[in-house]
């Protein structure tokens, strides 16, 4: 679709990612984001980004976890006998491509603004400034 382009590094146990998850859905028409799972937090925050990639529907398996996220903390993540080895690739790959950005935590939120300059807000942002970037 068309609109500003975000790109939001998420570690699937990361409550303060889950809350950026909750506080964007508000401007998901306007702006397209794509979340791109990291491991950081745990082994098992590995296992539940390897089953968000792996997925079918990555965008689907993501919302799921999400919308579970409170009462579960989301999807259980695959065993690692099952993880693909492109998969654990594409996850050490995001991870890394954080490292370079220099961003140390989750959520980080990459971005260009209205004069094409790159900008990242590490951290779950408030609200208003989610509709000042994203409107």
């Amino acid at each position: 679709k068309d609109g500003k382009e975000f790109y939001a590094f998420i570690d699937p146990d990361c409550t303060y990612c889950h809350k950026l998850w909750l506080e964007s859905r508000q401007f998901v028409k306007n702006v397209n984001i794509k979340w791109i799972p990291v491991s950081i937090l745990s082994e098992g925050s590995f296992a539940k980004s390897a089953q968000i990639i792996q997925s079918k529907d990555p965008f689907s398996e993501l919302s799921k976890h999400e919308n579970s996220f409170e009462s579960t903390r989301g999807i259980s993540g695959l065993d690692n006998k099952e993880i693909s080895l492109d998969t654990a690739n594409k996850i050490k790959s995001n991870t890394e491509l954080m490292k370079k950005m220099k961003i140390s935590g989750t959520p980080a939120i990459v971005y260009k603004d209205e004069g094409g300059n790159l900008k990242i807000i590490n951290g779950a942002p408030s609200v208003d400034v989610l509709e000042k970037i994203m409107k």
